[in-house]
């Protein structure tokens, strides 16, 4: 049987969890749970005015016309000066492509399908009102419109096509451990 499948571009960027919890704190984590809020000051001031959420998407850099890697590794380790110079010259932007929690009546949302998802994601950004550094990873239901992106943004760096379930949960084994140490960081355990 088959599946009603989202299909989205993968970036050249770093996939990071953030996290802005009822109190203002922001945390951005890589997939290893790695916290990049020091990489990556600009982005953790603009997740202040973000109401409490969970993200789940990538951090990417825009250099030249081109997604620029290399510039998102020239933020890891740095003294804060350093960082600094590299925020001027090349700011960062979180492309946010699923939404794990929001506080208000929705709550915790990972466990329901994607379709719903991405339907809160939506109305978070057009809520909000969200502007860069935040953008929306495009999406589509058509194969071929997928495969048309691919090829049209290959040169600027996407690395390829993500395809999600509809009806599927946010189920990934390794992003909800990376989950739950947020969760666990912000009860302070």
């Amino acid at each position: 049987m088959a599946h009603e499948t989202w299909q989205r571009l993968e970036n050249d960027g770093f996939r990071a969890i953030l996290s802005r919890n009822p109190e203002g704190a922001v945390e951005i984590r890589s997939r290893q749970g790695t916290l990049l809020n020091p990489g990556f000051p600009e982005l953790a001031a603009a997740a202040r005015d973000l109401p409490p959420v969970i993200l789940d998407g990538e951090i990417v850099i825009w250099h030249d016309g081109r997604l620029a890697f290399e510039r998102l590794l020239r933020r890891l380790n740095r003294r804060p000066e350093s960082v600094a110079a590299e925020v001027r010259s090349s700011p960062a932007h979180y492309v946010a492509f699923d939404l794990l929690r929001v506080d208000g009546g929705d709550g915790d949302v990972a466990r329901l399908p994607y379709r719903d998802r991405r339907a809160r994601l939506e109305a978070l950004f057009v809520d909000q009102g969200l502007m860069p550094p935040w953008t929306r990873c495009p999406m589509t239901l058509d194969r071929d419109e997928a495969l048309s992106w691919m090829w049209e943004w290959a040169p600027a760096g996407i690395e390829g096509i993500v395809t999600k379930r509809v009806s599927g949960t946010y189920g990934f084994v390794h992003e909800l451990r990376v989950l739950a140490r947020i969760l666990g960081s912000r009860r302070g355990g």
